[in-house]
Parts: structure tokens; C-alpha cells; sequence
């Protein structure tokens, strides 16, 4: 990645980071090293709100993209446990909420491992991530609690009744 652009993305120097990609769009889709996280993933990581919704704003197909571990943007939100985050990401593409990553977690299984319990409530209060249990298939709400993963949300955060 640019040294330039990351930078901007440390720092949270929005207009920079606007100047760049101005002058070339190719910085969008530009990835960090092995780690191939999108300056999507490294604004999130550095909880910049108003970076991240002029990220979005720009490329709105930067909310799926993966990094090497098979991770999405929210998936690092919920790592952190950034609410206005969670919820930009989640009107941008609310289907990333179901997204597995390469060790077979979705983002709420992360925020409630992490426990981040604000997050946990902001998932269970979502009707777009409840109404994903429709198709039969478990929502992103069932596999922290599923068997194997009891122990570690229970360990990890308070259940919400």
C-alpha cells in the first residue's frame, strides 16, 4: 500500500486520503502488505468513523472485501467493538453479517467473544440480521450460541434474555 495513503488512514486525514484517491482511484483498491486488509479495514481498525462512511461513500464494495484471513471489514469492527462502525457497515451491506472467516466466525461471534456486550445488543436488536433465519439456514445470531461455543459466550459476555 502507498505509504502516503496509509498514512492518511493512521492519522485520520480525511482530505488527504480524498486528494489521493482523487488523483488516482486505483489507491481504493489498494491492499496492506500480507495482511491484504483494504483501507476500509484499516479505517475501521483505527475507528474512524468519518472516514470510514467517506470510504464507503466512494466504494461501497469495499464492505465484502476479505483480507488473508478471510475477514471482512465488520468482522474487525466487532474486534473492536465500534458501534457507529458496525451500524455504517451494516446499511452499506447487511449480508457481511453472515460472512464466515477462516475460522469459521461470524462478526458476532467476534464482538461476543471479544466482549463487547454494546454490540452484542446492537446485533440482537437488528431486524435486518434476524430476519437472515428466514432461508432455514442458522442466522449469524446462532453460532456463538451453537454447541461447542456455549462455554465462550457465556464466558465472554453477558447473555441478553
Amino acid at each position: 500500500m502507498d505509504p502516503e495513503l496509509f498514512e492518511a488512514i493512521e492519522v485520520n486525514d480525511k482530505q488527504t486520503f480524498i486528494n489521493l484517491v482523487q488523483h488516482n482511484e486505483g489507491f481504493l483498491s489498494q491492499k496492506a502488505g500480507e495482511s491484504k486488509n483494504t483501507v476500509l479495514h484499516l479505517a475501521v481498525r483505527f475507528g474512524h468513523v468519518e472516514l470510514v462512511s467517506e470510504i464507503i461513500k466512494l466504494s461501497p464494495d469495499l464492505v465484502a472485501v476479505v483480507n488473508n484471513r478471510q475477514e471482512s471489514p465488520l468482522h474487525e469492527a466487532c474486534r473492536q467493538g465500534i458501534a457507529d462502525v458496525i451500524m455504517l457497515l451494516l446499511e452499506a451491506n447487511p449480508w457481511v453479517a453472515c460472512m464466515f472467516n477462516s475460522e469459521n466466525q461470524t462478526p458476532f461471534y467476534i464482538a461476543c467473544r471479544y466482549g463487547h456486550c454494546d454490540v452484542v445488543k446492537l446485533f440482537t436488536d437488528l431486524p435486518r440480521v434476524r430476519d437472515f433465519e428466514g432461508d432455514g439456514d442458522p442466522s449469524p445470531l446462532h453460532m456463538p450460541l451453537s454447541p461447542g461455543h456455549v462455554g465462550k459466550a457465556e464466558n465472554n459476555f453477558i447473555l441478553y434474555a
